[in-house]
């Protein structure tokens, strides 16, 4: 007599495998929370979010990359190499993740690391333009104008419209004296992006190496008036050299030292001194001891 076919029991979830996939689902949710307030540029909000995502799973690559991402946006370098570097330990074959942290140790004033990342991201994704262009930014830092224009010249051939990418190329080019070649890199990036910082003013002052006043009163009156709007349009000791308008210079400098040198609250405040009545000067010389 034939036996009757059995029909496969269904595996019961133990409550513990039930709550380990109830906590992966809420943690890919968490991410794509955070993840969508990272891209609308509300950094501070997406950063708690991924720390509760790395609350749930302090292994999340995702989260790790992200987290240190928006941290170095926020300016706290050394979180962000940490976090990175974390999340490279999980997956040492992400480009992104090199690419990220060398921008982070580059803000660290850690150029040689910065350029080791770099070069990992590019031996991992031969194409990723952004890790050439960066590269050619630590390049030029560790004064090697020659190789950092080899390099901006690769992450052109990727990418031609790479406006930064052109800019940068041509500053390189002034430090070997090529004012030519420059003068053309930054016009190709001034077409491409306009609106790239500074770099309208850099366009004239190189003109003005050449001797080429074409259209330069009305290029000076455009940069005066978008300084004087607060925009990023030239750096200041080039605004100094467009105009004698000692307000535009002012502004040219406070817009520079903000951007570039912003306040740093670790400092701690610093106190002026009491006011004294007397003026105590003090004469120093090698010849008195």
């Amino acid at each position: 007599m034939p036996r009757p076919p059995q029909i496969p029991q269904r595996k019961k979830t133990t409550p513990k495998v039930a709550k380990k996939q109830t906590e992966v689902d809420k943690a890919a949710q968490l991410f794509q929370q955070g993840f969508a307030l990272h891209q609308q540029g509300k950094l501070s909000e997406a950063k708690v979010v991924y720390e509760a995502v790395l609350n749930i799973n302090p292994q999340h690559f995702d989260a790790l990359n992200m987290y240190g991402t928006a941290q170095a946006q926020l300016g706290n370098f050394e979180i962000a190499v940490d976090s990175i570097s974390r999340a490279i330990s999980i997956n040492p074959r992400n480009a992104s993740c090199y690419n990220n942290r060398g921008n982070a140790l580059m803000k660290l004033k850690q150029p040689e690391a910065a350029l080791a990342s770099f070069d990992q991201a590019i031996q991992l994704e031969p194409d990723y333009a952004d890790a050439f262009y960066n590269r050619g930014v630590v390049l030029q830092d560790l004064k090697q104008p020659e190789a950092a224009v080899a390099s901006y010249d690769i992450a052109i051939q990727l990418k031609p419209d790479y406006a930064d990418a052109h800019s940068n190329r041509g500053s390189a080019l002034l430090e070997l004296k090529q004012p030519e070649a420059a003068l053309v890199s930054f016009k190709i990036a001034f077409d491409l992006n306009p609106e790239l910082e500074y770099l309208h003013g850099t366009v004239l002052h190189a003109q003005m190496h050449l001797g080429d006043w074409w259209n330069f009163e009305d290029s000076v009156n455009d940069i005066s008036s978008k300084i004087n709007n607060n925009q990023k349009v030239s750096a200041s000791f080039i605004a100094i050299t467009l105009t004698d308008a000692l307000a535009t210079h002012y502004q040219a400098a406070s817009i520079w030292s903000k951007d570039k040198h912003p306040i740093n609250p670790a400092l701690g405040p610093i106190f002026k001194p009491s006011s004294k009545d007397k003026i105590r000067i003090g004469y120093y010389s090698a010849d008195f001891y």
